[in-house]
């Protein structure tokens, strides 16, 4: 499972630092009301959380380790708008703090369902602290 988070990974760095075509324009196309770019920077850092559960079964003691999903939280976050905000510095890129909230959006729905999953979780099995 871990090729598939150092896949995923490398797949977001170069979707977020190549040049885009031309004749790509999906800002101006809405699905409901939000913007297709939109929803496709929260699609792109929706799955970040479900790879916490790639070390999830393997906890340890240590206080800061990838074992721990609000250090992978963090680095979600972390990510999210680093990708982003680099774009600012790339003349072929153009840097939108919306886009940045958009991929920090994917992160926090991503834990909301991890986190969620693993409440009701505990809830059905009866435990009082589920972590």
């Amino acid at each position: 499972m871990k090729w598939l988070l150092y896949s995923y990974i490398i797949l977001v760095i170069i979707l977020h630092l190549i040049p885009t075509p031309g004749g790509l324009e999906i800002s101006s196309a809405e699905v409901g009301f939000i913007r297709m770019d939109y929803l496709l920077h929260v699609l792109v850092f929706l799955p970040w959380m479900f790879f916490s559960l790639t070390f999830r079964h393997n906890q340890t003691a240590r206080k800061w380790s990838l074992h721990d999903p609000s250090v992978w939280f963090g680095l979600g976050i972390l990510a999210a708008t680093a990708t982003e905000g680099i774009h600012y510095w790339l003349p072929y890129r153009s840097f939108n703090p919306v886009d940045m909230l958009a991929n920090a959006a994917g992160v926090v729905i991503g834990a909301v369902v991890i986190f969620g999953g693993w409440w009701i979780a505990g809830k059905k099995r009866g435990y009082a602290n589920f972590r």
